[in-house]
């Protein structure tokens, strides 16, 4: 009995000791370097969302086209944001914030018709906001954090002139 008894607290400080490695990690983070992760994680899966429904309604291969370069890259980069939040002990969000709920309702709702256009548009927008916070992020903050967004920043400056030359046709 004292054996079990034992094995059981060790079992208990162990968890406890792991658990707290999370707690540490993400307590060393800023509000700012939390909110990066967040962020840039709901600007991810909102990415591959509307690029999914994009290759559904999408009228012009080039749209498809690109809407299949978002949604892979997005895949790639929020893997590496989800891997490096594991590691600060930040848990990345799996469901849209309402803000990015509206977005993705809005595109689910659009009409085939004139899709394309709107498409585009939302695109450079989101695209222009996701290189700020990069820039910003990429000369402060958590060192992880920084490397992530200096390796990132030339795929988000493609996607922005993708989405320009795509807005102009």
């Amino acid at each position: 009995m004292k054996l079990s008894v034992s094995a059981l607290a060790m079992s208990v400080v162990t968890a406890l000791t792991m658990g707290s490695a999370k707690v540490v990690a993400a307590s060393t983070l800023s509000a700012d370097d939390k909110n990066f992760i967040i962020n840039t994680a709901q600007a991810g899966m909102t990415e591959v969302k509307l690029g999914l429904i994009a290759k559904q309604k999408a009228k012009s291969d080039a749209t498809r086209g690109f809407a299949e370069t978002m949604i892979t890259d997005h895949r790639t980069i929020n893997a590496k944001l989800k891997a490096i939040a594991e590691k600060k002990g930040v848990e990345v969000p799996t469901t849209f914030d309402a803000e990015h709920q509206v977005v993705v309702d809005k595109f689910v709702g659009l009409h085939p018709t004139g899709f394309d256009r709107v498409y585009a548009n939302q695109i450079v927008a989101h695209q222009r906001k996701i290189l700020a916070s990069f820039e910003i992020q990429s000369g402060k903050g958590d060192i992880d954090l920084q490397k992530f967004s200096k390796a990132t920043l030339p795929v988000v400056k493609q996607h922005l002139r993708l989405a320009e030359e795509l807005n102009a046709l």
